[in-house]
């Protein structure tokens, strides 16, 4: 009972979620029943550790589109064990958190560069565009936007 207990002390100072604690106690021996039956980390600070979590996460984002950004933060939570439910909740929070981030007019520019540098060698003129074009499509940015900026 005292490893619970700090295994859940040490969740909430390190911001781990409540599947991560559920892992850690599956891993040390601990049955789903006792599990189940514990308190653990409620919803609402879940919820606020998972903000700090994507708050830390969302300043290192550089060079990536409004989508790849964020599923890297969706997985980001997953991986420090906050659960489906929070997750979930937090969809709509997290929309608003990347578009105060990441403006995809001004990270598309950089990524249209890198495209025109690496097709360049191979290809040019309506080639060359289509390869940009499917390239930058594979990184998330929307169609029209691509169309608008190269034209």
């Amino acid at each position: 009972d005292e490893y619970i207990e700090y295994i859940i002390d040490y969740a909430k100072r390190n911001n781990k979620g409540n599947n991560w604690i559920k892992k850690e106690l599956v891993d040390n021996g601990i049955s789903y029943d006792k599990i189940n039956s514990l308190g653990l980390i409620d919803e609402k600070s879940e919820e606020a550790i998972a903000l700090t979590l994507l708050a830390k996460y969302i300043k290192t984002l550089k060079g990536v589109s409004f989508k790849q950004a964020k599923e890297k933060c969706i997985n980001h939570l997953y991986s420090k064990g906050i659960s489906d439910e929070t997750v979930s909740s937090l969809l709509v929070k997290i929309d608003e958190m990347l578009d105060n981030k990441l403006k995809d007019k001004e990270t598309i520019d950089i990524e249209i560069e890198k495209a025109k540098n690496k097709f360049s060698k191979k290809y040019n003129g309506n080639a060359l565009r289509e390869h940009i074009i499917a390239y930058l499509l594979r990184k998330g940015y929307q169609y029209n936007l691509i169309i608008t900026k190269l034209k």
